[in-house]
C-alpha cells in the first residue's frame, strides 16, 4: 500500500459531551482565556484531532506533537503529515495525510443567502453551472461549490477566506480547483453524508480513504 496516498477521515458528533478532552496544559491554558462556547469548541475538536491521530501513529493522544492554535493552520512536524478539521453545528470532519489536505463540512439546512454568494465571491463560468441547476438545488449547488472553495482555501496552509476565497475557481464538474495567482491546481472530492456536504481538497493523483 502506497501510504502517501491514504486519507483518513472522522466524524465527530457534538453530542458526545465530553468524551474528547484529550488536550495538552497548553492548549488547556489557550482554552481558559477564550469565551466559553469557543473554549468548549477548542477544547473539544483538539481533544477529537488528538483521538483520531493516536489512532494512526499508535501513541497516546498527549504525545501527538499537535500545534493547532485558534485562527490558525494545525501543524504537525514533518514525518507525521498533515491534519485538517472543520466544523458544523452539530459536527466536526477531521482529515489526515501525509500529503496536504484540506477539509470543510456543512450541513444541507444551513441558512444564506445563494444569490449573493454566488454573485459575490463566485466565477463567471461557475455561476453560468449555477443557473442550470435543476428546480430547488440551487442553493445545495451554492453551497457544495462553497464548501469545495473552503476546503481548498484550508490545503493552501497559509491561505484565508479574505484573502483567496476570490481566487479559488472550482471546475464544472467539482473534482478540481484552480487558483488564479499561485497557478496551483489541486484535486477535489466532494461526498454527500446524511445531513452533510463534505469536501476534500488534495493534490495527489489517486487517494484510497
Amino acid at each position: 500500500m502506497n501510504h502517501n496516498k491514504v486519507i483518513k477521515l472522522w466524524l465527530f458528533p457534538k453530542n458526545r459531551n465530553n468524551e474528547c478532552r484529550s488536550i495538552t496544559k497548553d492548549e488547556q491554558n489557550i482554552a481558559d482565556k477564550l469565551p466559553l462556547l469557543k473554549a468548549k469548541e477548542f477544547v473539544y475538536s483538539r481533544g477529537c484531532v488528538r483521538e483520531a491521530l493516536s489512532d494512526v501513529f499508535g501513541m497516546h493522544s498527549l504525545k501527538i506533537p499537535l500545534k493547532a492554535f485558534p485562527g490558525k493552520t494545525p501543524i504537525l512536524p514533518r514525518g507525521f503529515g498533515y491534519v485538517s478539521f472543520s466544523h458544523c453545528k452539530d459536527n466536526l470532519l477531521v482529515g489526515w495525510s501525509f500529503k496536504k489536505i484540506g477539509v470543510d463540512i456543512e450541513r444541507f439546512d444551513r441558512i444564506f443567502d445563494a444569490n449573493a454568494i454566488s454573485n459575490f465571491f463566485y466565477f463567471k463560468k461557475e455561476k453560468d453551472q449555477l443557473s442550470l441547476s435543476p428546480r430547488g438545488k440551487y442553493r445545495l449547488e451554492t453551497l457544495k461549490l462553497w464548501v469545495s472553495k473552503e476546503a481548498s482555501i484550508k490545503w493552501q496552509q497559509n491561505g484565508s477566506i479574505s484573502k483567496d476565497l476570490l481566487n479559488w475557481e472550482i471546475s464544472q464538474n467539482n473534482q478540481k480547483a484552480f487558483h488564479k495567482l499561485i497557478n496551483k491546481k489541486i484535486n477535489i472530492f466532494n461526498l454527500k453524508y446524511k445531513s452533510w456536504y463534505l469536501a476534500l481538497a488534495y493534490n495527489c493523483r489517486k487517494i484510497m480513504i
